[in-house]
This record gives C-alpha cells, structure tokens and sequence, in this order.
C-alpha cells in the first residue's frame, strides 16, 4: 500500500499562520515569535517594556529578571548559565518565546542580580482593537513546561476591554507591572496549568486548572471570550509562573504559535486505513480541538467526509460516519469524534487520491473524561479545514489462515495465525464493548504469533488478526473470540486469600 499521511500522524494538520484558503486570519502580530530578537538581550531601545519582548508584544515585569527570557530558534541553546542545556522540544513553527532559566544562586556563570530568586513570573502581552462587540473569539497558543518539580505553570489570560480612539484610553485599564492579576479581578478569561492548591478559588473566574507536569511536549490551550456590548478590544497575556521553592534550578515554558481569531481551528488526527477488500477501502481519523475531541458531525448533519478520485481534483465524496458517539454506557466509554467512512467501487491495481475535510460550522468539542459519568461539553465556531493531498492505491488482499488462540491462561492468551506472504502481525482485542486495544509486530513473516497480557479472568474477548506486506493492502480476518480462565485464587466461586 503507498499510504502517507503528511500532516497528520505526528501531529498537528499544519503549522498556525499556514491557514487553508478562507481561513479566519489571525488578529495578533508576530503570533509565532518570528520577528525580533533573538539568544541575547537587547539595548537599542530606550522602552524596557519593549526592549525585552518579541516584535509586537510588550513585557511587564519590575526587574529584567521577570521577563520572558527571549525569542529563540532551533538551534537555540540555554545561554547564559549553561550552553549545553537545549530547549526542549523544537519549535512549531519557526521560533518560540521563552520562560526564565533560574541559576544557581551561589552560582558565577550568570550576572544576574542576587534578588533573582523574589521574580518567578514573566508576561508578555499585546492589546488588538478595532473588534466587534457581541462577538466570541477565541484565544489560542501551544505551549510546553519543564521542571524538575512539577511546578512550572503556563496562564494565557485575555482581557475584554472598551477602547476609546479619541483619548487613547481603555476601560478596564492596563497594569503594566503585574498584568496578571488586574485582568483576572476584573473579568478577564482565563487558560492555564495551575498547582492543585490554586484551583479551588471562585473570585477568579478559572476556565480550566491542571497539574502542570514536565510533560515536556506542545499541548493547545484555548480560551473562548465573549466581547459585551461596547467592549471592541483585548489584551492578550501570556504568563510563566515557576514555582516559589528556594532552590534555584532549569524551568521553563516554551510558547508558539498564538491565535485570535473569530474561528478555531480543528485538527484532523490518527488518519488510518482499517480494512480493504478487493474493491472496498475503509478508512478511519479523529477531529479534535487540542485533547477535546470534536463530536456531531456524521449523519444527518454529514460535515467531515472523505474526498478521493484518479486526481487530486478528487471528484467523488463519502461522508464518515461517527463510529461510537455515546459519550457513556455505564462504565463503557463510547468514542466520541471518532468517524470512519468506506470507500466503495475501487480497482484492483488503482491508484487514488484522496483528502478528508470537515465544512465550517458550530460543533460540540468534548474535553477527556471518564466513565461512568457525562464529559463537560461546550460548542465553538469552527472554520473550514482539509487534510493535504494523499493517495493510496488497491494492491492484492493476503490470504489469512489457521487463526487460533492457544496458551489461555487467566490473564495471557497466544493469538496464532498464518498468511501466503510475508507481512507484519497486528492483533485488535477489546472485552465486552470497551475501545479496541492493540498488540503489533513490524516483523515480516508468514507465520504470526501475538502475546495478549493483562487481561481479566473469567472473561470473553473478541479480536481480528491484521497483516500487511510489501505489494498487498491491510487485510483483516475475524472476529474471533477466546474466554480467559479463572484466577488461581478462584475457588468453588469464591475468592482464597
């Protein structure tokens, strides 16, 4: 199978600022931290607010040590206390600004003043006027934290305002020394990762609070705000908060790619092909809104699809289908975003274009949850967005033989089978109606074996065996079922300690 997902497998669909035609266009300047300065501190501006920001943003902090710690590309290393430390992760798109390094405090490599230690928060911020009131727009930014405590935190905080053009005034007004706190007192809105012990306040308006974990990857946080009725302005900020211990050490935040807009942007992930047979090809991917995914959109409303043809001018539409919306049945956790779609009247030998798209609308975003029990949903304006071209073509099917499961034991099971030609092993199982679980291996051969562990005593699992080889497409066979046996501390019915 020639199969290659450009922009989905690993990630995001495409970079911010890369926006499909008719996208709504990003309302901040510099969002992706591109312009300005760059691995060292700058002096050519007599504005200290300004000097020690990105292009376009503006800094608050009392000391140089309270501000954001810079713009910084690729090749970026940690100066100046410690060249060897890289950043984290690689930037989204391009560059991205940085939280603060805290250096030893006994420590000679860096100049910085000994009170460093009394400034852990760093903001930087940029207002846009000129917006329409009774309008929602939505605020966005990907991020990333290290510490070694888990203890750093990121808070993207907005700030409705009414700006007057005559006097140059804004209504709340701006504090430029602490910024983070004015905006929360006077109803600004507000995403972030917060210490546990910080979640329980009611006099600022959170949105969302999180343990801040060195996760160390980008994640998508978001914020919805609601302009009132003479409001036609916001201040964005975005604020890194280290932890107040007195031990000095490498924490940080890495922020890029931030949007206004009056849309947000959806994902389409985990695109996958599932199951082919000699003129059918099923294909399956997730719509998602960061960790939420995006729910509704099969039938009957039939807003995300499947475009495919000779050419990529496509010429033929299949809509998904939304395999498992049930957000809960007791403690089975339906699948929520999940769609698939079955290409049907394809040719042995064909090779074929295709891209999934979703249409612009108002759809229902559901944040991770658990079962039993009913997710806290919400509904955002979603713009337009479709996947890069992409072919697959229809190869040969394998033929898939003696399937079997041997060794049950309580918690193991050995799933065996064979195929006419060399080719990899998957195995998808699941217990009752739970999600499918998986079990690969990349190894090319004919005979297949697939160890299953952990699983429950006494209990029915179905499974399909999958192989894939070079010159055939995916073939599926099943569903099978086995039943594990009794624990060994099971007897008569009744549980032995």
């Amino acid at each position: 199978m020639r199969f290659t997902v450009v922009v989905l497998l690993a990630g995001f669909v495409m970079a911010l600022g890369a926006y499909p035609a008719g996208a709504a266009p990003n309302l901040l300047t510099n969002p992706s931290f591109e312009e300005g300065w760059h691995g060292a501190f700058p002096t050519d501006d007599p504005n200290p607010l300004k000097q020690y920001a990105p292009t376009g943003w503006m800094n608050a902090g009392a000391q140089p040590w309270q501000y954001f710690q810079g713009v910084f590309d690729a090749t970026w290393k940690n100066p100046p206390c410690d060249p060897s430390w890289p950043s984290a992760l690689p930037p989204i798109d391009g560059s991205y600004a940085l939280g603060h390094w805290f250096p030893p405090q006994d420590s000679t490599k860096c100049e910085y003043d000994n009170q460093h230690m009394d400034g852990r928060s760093h903001y930087i911020y940029q207002t846009v006027t000129g917006l329409t009131p009774n309008t929602t727009y939505y605020l966005t930014a990907y991020y990333a934290t290290q510490h070694p405590h888990f203890w750093g935190m990121f808070r993207m905080v907005a700030l409705p305002q009414t700006y007057d053009a005559q006097s140059g005034t804004f209504d709340p007004p701006l504090n430029e020394i602490y910024p983070i706190y004015t905006p929360l007192e006077e109803g600004g809105y507000m995403r972030r990762f917060a210490a546990p012990a910080e979640t329980g306040s009611t006099s600022w308006p959170y949105f969302t609070a999180h343990w801040a974990g060195s996760d160390e990857k980008w994640s998508k946080l978001t914020c919805d705000i609601r302009l009132g009725e003479n409001q036609n302005a916001v201040t964005v900020f975005l604020a890194y908060l280290c932890s107040s211990n007195n031990i000095a050490e490498p924490q940080y935040v890495q922020v890029d790619n931030v949007r206004l807009a009056t849309h947000q942007q959806l994902e389409i992930k985990n695109v996958r092909f599932t199951n082919f047979t000699s003129n059918t090809a099923t294909i399956e991917w997730d719509v998602m809104d960061g960790d939420a995914m995006v729910g509704g959109l099969g039938a009957p409303k039939n807003k995300t699809y499947v475009k495919y043809g000779p050419t990529s001018a496509y010429g033929q539409t299949v809509y998904g289908v939304e395999v498992d919306p049930v957000y809960c049945d007791g403690d089975r956790h339906g699948s929520p975003g999940h769609y698939a779609a079955t290409i049907s009247g394809l040719t042995q030998g064909n090779t074929y274009h295709f891209a999934i798209a979703v249409d612009e609308g108002t759809y229902t975003y559901i944040p991770p949850y658990s079962c039993p029990g009913e997710p806290v949903t919400g509904t955002r304006l979603y713009e337009a967005t479709q996947t890069a071209d992409d072919t697959f073509q229809m190869l040969p099917l394998l033929t898939i033989t003696n399937v079997q499961a041997t060794n049950v034991t309580s918690t193991t099971a050995t799933i065996t089978w064979t195929t006419n030609a060399a080719s990899d092993s998957k195995v998808r199982y699941r217990m009752f109606d739970l999600p499918y679980e998986e079990q690969y291996n990349a190894s090319q051969g004919t005979s297949h074996t697939i160890n299953l562990t952990g699983l429950s005593p006494s209990t029915t699992y179905t499974y399909y065996v999958q192989s894939q080889g070079p010159g055939y497409n995916l073939t599926t066979s099943g569903p099978y079922t086995f039943q594990t046996t009794l624990g060994p501390n099971v007897m008569n019915g009744k549980f032995e300690f």
